[in-house]
């Protein structure tokens, strides 16, 4: 089964240099993919049949679901000399040795397009679970990593990037942690941050 990524049908700058035009513009796109990207994950978890993944219900407990299925397909590839020149660039150079030591390898662009996708599922389970919590984005300040992004609002003290956050968490499996409750117990950290 072909799975493909999620790409708007208009130009897209970085999101550090959007105007709140396109911020806004590129924010209702997304919105609006996200029943699409809902049912094509849901199509290719049932296409791999993994039993134990039978309840994509956007239930709590569906998470321990779909990150069991989930880490079997996390990729890495190696970094181009490239992507490594220009990573080192943006660190100190107290830093190189540790970097090219933890960094030389990223994730493959498939497991980049899967990471989307689950981060929009765990993100549905707190938007579905939660009235309190939805989707929206912050223009300012500029210093924010997420400015312009689409993130979960509804939190005490900050806002919720969720591709971020399963970025990491595939980064982790990438490097070792095979444990199936990693996405439940985050979704419990944050939902601990929910706005009385």
């Amino acid at each position: 089964m072909e799975y493909s990524m999620m790409e708007p049908p208009f130009p897209v700058r970085d999101f550090k240099e959007m105007t709140k035009k396109e911020a806004q513009q590129n924010f209702d796109w997304f919105v609006l993919q996200i029943p699409h990207r809902l049912n094509l994950l849901k199509t290719l978890v049932e296409h791999t049949e993994f039993k134990s993944c039978e309840r994509l219900d956007l239930s709590e407990k569906s998470l321990i679901d779909i990150w069991s299925w989930f880490i079997p397909h996390v990729k890495t590839v190696q970094r181009s000399p490239e992507e490594m020149k220009n990573l080192l660039e943006s660190i100190p150079d107290g830093l190189h040795s540790s970097i090219i030591q933890d960094q030389s390898f990223t994730l493959s662009k498939e497991t980049k397009i899967l990471v989307v996708d689950l981060a929009i599922y765990f993100a549905e389970v707190f938007t579905r679970n939660y009235p309190s919590i939805s989707w929206g984005f912050l223009t300012k300040p500029k210093s924010l990593v997420y400015v312009n992004k689409p993130v979960l609002l509804g939190f005490k003290h900050n806002e919720l990037d969720p591709v971020q956050i399963v970025r990491v968490l595939a980064s982790k499996v990438s490097k070792g942690n095979k444990e199936i409750n990693e996405l439940l117990k985050l979704f419990h950290v944050w939902k601990e941050k929910i706005k009385d």
